[in-house]
């Protein structure tokens, strides 16, 4: 018996560029980190200080976090595209691939989860009291940490399998393992940077080389 809605796949001209998703959410995480600026320590600046700081700078902080978000949807498209090639290379049942994308969605969760709650407080920046808005502050800090964790296990499954499959360059899956042995030094200056800089040039570098990978592919397929 036939299959319904069986025949040709269609793909779009733009989908080529879909690995591209991963350079576009750096970006929007650097803008976001720019447009909010400085903000005071939540751990030592005190509950006035940070109720005054969201009321002075809710739109700042409002821009920060939109685009901070807009760069949390393109990263789970990149995602996307990294699940296809990780998958393809390992083979079935492709555990490692599926570990790579699990622990990517639950990176783009902690990283929506740690992206709202000062969002929350810049929005009603009238209706949140001084002990909440440092609260809220706070939270956005252990999620951040928690990030770090499931960032680190993504690059770990993903190195593992450049390093056996190479379905990336052999010295991106050896970069992937040391940036997560970095991340997972979390609640100090040496996690924040890997975070902040590490893990943000390996998914510009994984992107880039997914997207050569795939254009080298395309007439070997045609």
């Amino acid at each position: 018996m036939s299959e319904p809605f069986a025949g040709p796949r269609r793909s779009w001209a733009w989908e080529r560029w879909l690995p591209l998703a991963g350079v576009a959410a750096v970006v929007l995480w650097v803008a976001g980190f720019i447009v909010q600026g400085e903000s005071p320590d939540p751990f030592e600046a005190s509950a006035r200080e940070w109720v005054t700081y969201v009321g002075d700078n809710d739109g700042q902080i409002l821009a920060s976090r939109v685009l901070t978000l807009l760069g949390v949807l393109l990263f789970i498209w990149f995602l996307g595209t990294l699940r296809t090639a990780l998958r393809a290379a390992e083979g079935e049942p492709a555990p490692w691939a599926a570990i790579a994308f699990g622990s990517g969605i639950a990176l783009a969760v902690l990283l929506f989860a740690a992206t709202t709650p000062l969002l929350a407080a810049a929005a009603t920046s009238g209706a949140v009291d001084a002990g909440a808005a440092q609260a809220l502050a706070v939270s956005e800090v252990g999620f951040f940490f928690a990030a770090e964790v499931a960032a680190a296990s993504l690059l770990i499954a993903t190195g593992l399998l450049a390093l056996r499959t190479l379905v990336l360059p052999v010295w991106l899956g050896w970069a992937s393992l040391v940036i997560a042995l970095l991340l997972l030094i979390v609640d100090t200056p040496i996690g924040f940077i890997a975070f902040l800089l590490g893990f943000e040039l390996w998914v510009i570098v994984v992107s880039v080389v997914l997207l050569l990978r795939r254009r080298e592919a395309a007439p070997a397929a045609g």
